[in-house]
């Protein structure tokens, strides 16, 4: 009997802490956000290894305490820098090596096209206009190690004939304090021993696309 009694109050007391009133409570959040601005990236070509780049202006930026530095607009054009070959196009083939440079910049998730032109020499042949054409041209990564977390090439490259390579790449985030090699274009224009005597010039252009 005593443990009957013993067992009834202790489902007493339960059922009253079951259906117990819950006690009133309120709850407040308050959301709080930060914006990371994107730091535009700056681009360069430069020939070889040579300290000659399109745009010197690129060249002393400097990224922003807010994050909005960069030089990247619409339809800019920059050049065209003279560098001599010291090769003579009626003996030789010339070549050259030509970078794409990040100057500074990409706090970015963005992805450019980088796309190299390498147009012929206007020369002259009996006095007449003679165009000598790139013959044969190549693109190659030229990344240094470390900058993974900043940009990274897309895929392989692609071509549109004998003297036009693209490479896409895109940024990761990360901002660049310095200036990163991005790709390598080679170009080559045959010998012609049929050019008059003259000083001559092709022009190589490096064009950024946004997407």
């Amino acid at each position: 009997m005593k443990k009957s009694i013993a067992v009834l109050t202790i489902l007493v007391l339960a059922l009253a802490f079951v259906f117990a009133d819950t006690p009133a409570s309120e709850t407040h959040t308050i959301a709080i956000g930060t914006v990371i601005g994107e730091v535009t990236p700056s681009f360069q070509l430069r020939y070889g290894n040579s300290s000659t780049h399109t745009n010197e202006a690129a060249d002393t930026n400097t990224i922003a305490k807010d994050g909005q530095a960069g030089q990247f607009t619409n339809g800019a054009t920059y050049g065209p820098e003279t560098v001599m070959t010291g090769l003579d196009l009626s003996k030789v083939d010339i070549s050259a090596d030509f970078y794409a440079v990040l100057a500074v910049g990409a706090r970015s998730n963005s992805t450019y096209t980088l796309q190299f032109t390498a147009g012929p020499f206007d020369t002259k042949a009996n006095g007449v206009a003679h165009e000598v054409p790139c013959t044969s041209s190549s693109i190659a990564s030229a990344l240094p190690n470390g900058v993974a977390g900043v940009v990274t090439l897309l895929g392989e490259s692609s071509s549109q004939g004998l003297n036009i390579k693209s490479q896409d790449i895109r940024f990761h985030g990360s901002a660049a304090t310095t200036k990163i090699d991005l790709v390598r274009f080679s170009a080559t224009w045959t010998k012609d021993n049929t050019i008059d005597v003259g000083t001559y010039y092709a022009n190589v252009s490096l064009k950024v696309t946004a997407n």
